[in-house]
């Protein structure tokens, strides 16, 4: 997976059909928009679409009101050019179930017009692309898999 953004709060990686978002730590506007930017220009210039994985943490806390919304509507300006997304909010327990209900609420009231999933780890996202939206075959998502696993070894680094 080629690296193509990485700052202290978000990494970035593309493998073509595949771009993941890695946040390190809680959106702030700043690095929403510069998420939003560069991938809006890496899934336009893909013309079959882009399957969009979104790698965060129940720890991280939310977003910031501004970032949530542009990142939400980021999304939806491209939802054309997007085949399948799973966003994926890591952790255990109480907390981290409420927040992917939450998120799962607000992304059904969205009706966007790919399929989605909310997932609590990295491999149940991937593996959904693959089993259930079958975007994916069984191993380009474990190759996926493991490049997720690296960038997130690498942000803890």
């Amino acid at each position: 997976m080629e690296i193509v953004y990485d700052q202290p709060a978000v990494a970035m990686g593309w493998r073509p059909p595949v771009l993941v978002v890695l946040w390190k730590q809680a959106p702030t506007l700043p690095a929403a928009i510069q998420v939003n930017e560069r991938g809006s220009k890496i899934m336009q210039a893909h013309p079959g679409g882009s399957i969009f994985i979104v790698v965060t943490s129940a720890d991280h806390g939310a977003p910031e009101r501004a970032a949530a919304n542009a990142l939400g509507q980021a999304t939806r300006a491209l939802e054309k050019h997007i085949l399948a997304h799973a966003f994926i909010i890591e952790g255990q327990g109480l907390k981290a179930g409420a927040i992917r209900a939450t998120v799962k609420t607000l992304q059904s009231l969205t009706r966007v017009i790919f399929p989605w999933t909310i997932a609590s780890t990295t491999e149940e996202g991937i593996l959904w692309v693959a089993r259930k939206a079958k975007f994916l075959s069984e191993e380009e998502a474990q190759v996926v898999l493991a490049d997720v696993q690296a960038m997130k070894a690498a942000a803890k680094g």
